[in-house]
């Protein structure tokens, strides 16, 4: 998701399949990511998850600054890694976006309302098949709202009718639904339930990637 993203002058990324292609391997990739983060130079490490890679690639790395969170109970290894620890109290009601930008303001740096706002870069892949998907429907951008009623914990979701009730609604006074899930047998399951009782919606579930889904919203003059 953060590929193309015009902040990143290179994106480093750690393929979880690493780990199924055995020992040496995993061992090489590791060795290969490590000799790419060197050759980079980095002044400041951000590690926002309690994982110890974000510790040892501190230590291998030796950045000027690093920031993670403080840890209770933590060992004395994660202790004396970084620079800087940032508190994320487990009753605090703030998004997850607000908690993360704590890993910067204990560091000083402060982001103004225009820099937290969201930037992603569908591309022109994602973008090119959104745009053919709306053709095939006779839908312009800004002429449809965007609908995605699940959610991969299902017990999150608004109820299937109250959903059904909103698409009928919205089809009485003329707009256009466009209703999508992720590629999950249950979260397309639930969308059929509800288009059983709402016949009219354009439904895309489960046919899109989430960059073609971010291009698709971006088209819509509202997302539900």
């Amino acid at each position: 998701m953060l590929d193309q993203h015009p902040a990143l002058a290179e994106l480093h990324t750690i393929d979880r399949d690493w780990k199924k292609a055995g020992g040496l391997t995993q061992l090489r990739a590791e060795w290969a990511l490590l000799q790419r983060l060197r050759r980079r130079d980095y002044d400041l490490v951000v590690h926002l998850t309690e994982h110890p890679r974000g510790a040892w690639l501190v230590r291998l790395l030796a950045p000027r600054f690093s920031v993670a969170p403080r840890v209770g109970g933590a060992s004395r290894f994660w202790r004396r890694s970084f620079t800087h620890y940032f508190s994320k109290p487990s009753n605090a009601r703030r998004h997850t976006v607000e908690r993360n930008l704590d890993a910067l303001r204990r560091i000083g740096v402060y982001p103004k309302t225009d820099e937290r706002r969201l930037v992603l870069v569908p591309g022109a892949a994602a973008e090119a098949r959104v745009d053919a998907l709306l053709a095939r429907h006779d839908l312009a951008p800004k002429s449809f709202i965007h609908l995605h009623p699940t959610s991969r914990w299902l017990f999150k979701c608004w109820p299937e009718e109250r959903n059904a009730e909103l698409i009928r609604a919205l089809l009485r006074r003329g707009d256009r639904v466009v209703i999508s899930a992720a590629p999950d047998t249950r979260e397309k399951a639930m969308v059929a339930r509800i288009l059983a009782q709402a016949e009219g919606a354009v439904d895309v579930a489960g046919q899109l990637s989430l960059k073609e889904m971010a291009a698709l919203s971006a088209r819509a003059k509202l997302f539900v």
